[in-house]
């Protein structure tokens, strides 16, 4: 491992560790990527073997946590997927997407670190025998269905009818497994759903929970396989068969283990679940409950806004004025549920600007998949004041601040005379930064 940079009066820049050092071995251990480095440098006592530019260097070192040490690695190159799934994402690309949405990543490293869904298509077995050594637990999986044939059928690779075996080892072995179906009408939908709930059920706790998503699908799908999303009444058809499912599963688990995204709900306009429907949110990074939370927590802190406009001097005569973006399906969740609540608060003026996803194709519905040149145009039809900030949904940037169509951050602010900011999670936080003279990024 590369390391790129080493935290000043760190114990490692101290015993002589550089930048351009690469990490060979932990206390014998061969290093090859961060969860080796984690999982090596969990003792006190450290014994690091370096190689700098050909020569072989040894350092002893001490502390109490791996983070501690003051070492930044080189970013991890994930490895790639050997399926072709008929409803991949990647595959819909439309021209001008930013480099790294050209991978198809498929690491079980990334699963574990970042929760990001894989097939375990591509394990081998020094890989299995890994996560079972190094308890790599939870991992988020793709299942879809688990039907080998039509599994194959789906995903196109040569080992995807095997994925059973493979939960089943993870599973003896102690991984928890979060499952993830892709419900594509036609094909996995109907029987093979229940069946597939039925026998990911019957491997709890072992899977853990299971989330249910409605394909998606882009308008550049030349070539590709012809398939179609699911409609209004199809999506409330799920739900109510969910309900029944989740009654079952709640009798058995004590919890829902069954967890729907909420597109179903809000594409369909059947009222988003209450909290507690979601449990601990074991699906949230996968679109699962952020809705209601979203909604929940604005209900909480919605008196701290009241309060916290009249302190920063804002009331009937002086506005805080607020554009925020948002998808289609954005737009619902405001319709529904903070709409009237925001239009009625004194000293603040928020307008929510409704943008069409031009880039991907108007099926495309979600905020984080709005690029750079959907907002602008969004945006473009409706007049700005010079004291007005502009929103941008929390998920659209990448860690860089690189929008989907690869403009940074900084090149599209420069485009308005106002105020542009990321927003976050916290409608209330952010609209508070913004009363306080700062941004949601500053805080």
């Amino acid at each position: 491992m590369r390391i790129t940079s080493i935290r000043k009066e760190s114990p490692a820049a101290e015993v002589g560790l550089l930048p351009g050092d690469d990490l060979i071995s932990i206390n014998g251990n061969p290093i090859a990527d961060i969860i080796d480095f984690l999982y090596h440098a969990s003792d006190v006592d450290l014994h690091l073997e370096i190689d700098r530019t050909g020569e072989r260097l040894d350092f002893d070192v001490s502390c109490e946590v791996p983070a501690g040490l003051g070492l930044h690695f080189e970013e991890m190159g994930p490895r790639t997927c050997g399926d072709d799934c008929v409803f991949c994402f990647i595959d819909q690309n439309p021209p001008g997407v930013r480099p790294t949405l050209k991978v198809k990543d498929e690491d079980y490293r990334l699963s574990f670190l970042h929760g990001n869904y894989v097939t375990l298509d591509n394990l081998s077995r020094s890989d299995l025998k890994r996560i079972l050594d190094q308890r790599l637990s939870p991992l988020y999986v793709s299942v879809h269905t688990t039907d080998p044939e039509l599994r194959s059928r789906m995903l196109r690779g040569r080992r995807a009818a095997g994925l059973n075996d493979r939960l089943d080892q993870l599973i003896e072995g102690g991984i928890r497994i979060h499952a993830q179906i892709v419900l594509v009408p036609e094909w996995n939908d109907g029987h093979h759903l229940e069946k597939t709930l039925s026998d990911l059920a019957d491997r709890y706790p072992g899977v853990a929970s299971v989330a249910v998503v409605p394909v998606g699908l882009t308008d550049h799908r030349e070539g590709l396989s012809p398939l179609r999303r699911p409609e209004a009444g199809e999506m409330r058809d799920v739900i109510e068969q969910g309900e029944m499912w989740r009654r079952e599963y709640r009798d058995r688990f004590e919890e829902g283990f069954l967890y729907l995204a909420d597109e179903f709900y809000l594409a369909s306009a059947v009222p988003l679940p209450e909290l507690a429907w979601y449990d601990d949110f074991p699906q949230l990074e996968n679109g699962v409950g952020m809705a209601r939370a979203f909604v929940s927590r604005f209900e909480e802190r919605v008196e701290e806004l009241v309060t916290g406009l009249g302190q920063a001097g804002f009331n009937a005569g002086r506005c805080l004025r607020v554009t925020a973006c948002t998808g289609v399906m954005g737009r619902e969740l405001f319709d529904r549920h903070l709409g009237d609540r925001l239009s009625r608060l004194e000293g603040l003026s928020f307008r929510l600007v409704e943008t069409e996803n031009t880039f991907f194709g108007s099926s495309v519905t979600t905020s984080g998949l709005l690029s750079s040149r959907c907002l602008t145009g969004a945006l473009g039809s409706h007049e700005l004041l010079e004291d007005e900030s502009v929103l941008l949904p929390p998920n659209c940037l990448s860690d860089e601040e690189l929008f989907l169509d690869d403009v940074s951050l900084e090149e599209f602010s420069s485009r308005w005379s106002g105020r542009v900011e990321q927003g976050s999670y916290d409608l209330v936080g952010d609209l508070l930064a913004l009363a306080e003279g700062d941004g949601p990024n500053d805080r």
